[in-house]
């Protein structure tokens, strides 16, 4: 078999479209010329699948890249499967809004795949009893999307047992796709359970474990027994289950190694290995313990300057703590309120840490 992704390495939606198992994920990707770099090598390695969110600020980058690199490769937009996903702070009554931005933002008339991103809302804790009912708002407008075209495939992200069997009980249209995190440290037993109950796709996200697991030494030992890399290992476990992959880089050599996982295979001996480490730990998102994403304009000048003053500034949550993140360079200022918070770095990102129960007041 060919080392990169050949058009049978897909699984069937229940929607009759074929999805393939190998994607790009675009998180982190920002600024048009990281997202072309990243969809050029990508192309180039053997992707069809690229997938973004409103969130992650890059639909319009990645819509530009897709439309100058396409016919370099001799593609066209029916070549390539694209999924993006409606913000928390669209949740509800602004789901219909929030779609039509994405499918602006892409400049598309169709989207492959769109996904509630975040079972909740933005600015409401996870116990509020508006949820549900946004939920429910937010499916039907995919629905309707859906019925006209515009999205050929709708499902959610995030969601747990208990979000999956409330919307399969109330649909009218089924959903096609579960994305969440999924590696050998989380095997997710009992939401594979339920898609495979109702023929919902489950799809994995952060298969490395935010890069712990290719040091775990347990999966080095496998990657050394294959003559593989651990990253390589890891994807492999999961799509050798026929769940599809999404992984992440902006690295052309990455990208491009990523993509080798069609042409090996693990014994039964060695998938058995991998998924005994399972111990339900989360690196990402837990939807049953943390609020939605808020985002800010700006931080108060009297804390933080900046050398790009206009650029977007976005605080997320980190349990258990908040992690104030930042577009472009901070720097540190003096006050009369004294100085800044303590620096600190969580996936990468810079910013500071506020603590529990405390919140930034923001201009």
């Amino acid at each position: 078999m060919s080392s990169s992704p050949s058009s049978t390495s897909s699984v069937l939606l229940n929607t009759g479209v074929q999805m393939p198992l190998l994607g790009l994920g675009t998180y982190k990707l920002w600024g048009p010329e990281d997202v072309h770099r990243a969809v050029d090598a990508a192309l180039a390695a053997g992707y069809r699948a690229f997938d973004s969110a409103a969130v992650y600020k890059n639909e319009a980058d990645l819509g530009r890249a897709l439309r100058e690199l396409l016919p370099k490769y001799g593609l066209t937009r029916e070549d390539v499967f694209i999924t993006s996903k409606l913000g928390p702070k669209d949740q509800g009554e602004k789901a219909m809004q929030g779609a039509l931005h994405s499918l602006s933002q892409l400049d598309l008339d169709y989207i492959d795949l769109y996904l509630i991103h975040w079972p909740g809302t933005q600015g409401l804790v996870v116990a509020d009893q508006r949820n549900p009912g946004n939920r429910a708002e937010s499916w039907a407008a995919l629905e309707e999307l859906h019925s006209q075209g515009r999205l050929k495939a709708i499902g959610v992200s995030n969601y747990t047992p208990a979000h999956m069997r409330e919307l399969v009980q109330t649909c009218r249209i089924s959903p096609a796709v579960l994305q969440v995190e999924f590696h050998p440290r989380l095997c997710q037993a009992e939401l594979r359970s339920v898609c495979a109950e109702y023929g919902v796709c489950f799809q994995a996200y952060s298969s490395l474990g935010k890069g712990e697991l290719v040091t775990d030494p347990r999966v080095t030992e496998v990657a050394k027994n294959c003559a593989r890399t651990p990253a390589q290992v890891l994807l492999r476990w999961a799509v050798q289950q026929d769940v599809p992959v999404l992984p992440k880089s902006s690295n052309a050599d990455r990208i491009k190694e990523n993509a080798r996982l069609f042409d090996f295979t693990l014994s039964d001996m060695d998938m058995d290995r991998l998924s005994a480490l399972d111990c339900g730990h989360k690196y990402c998102w837990d939807p049953s313990e943390r609020s939605s994403l808020r985002t800010w304009r700006s931080l108060p000048s009297m804390w933080m300057g900046f050398r790009q003053p206009k650029q977007a500034v976005k605080l997320v949550t980190h349990p258990p703590e908040l992690l104030a993140v930042f577009h472009g360079r901070p720097q540190r200022r003096r006050s009369r309120l004294g100085p800044p918070p303590e620096w600190s770095s969580v996936g990468g990102r810079t910013g500071f840490l506020v603590p529990p129960g405390q919140e930034l007041l923001v201009s």
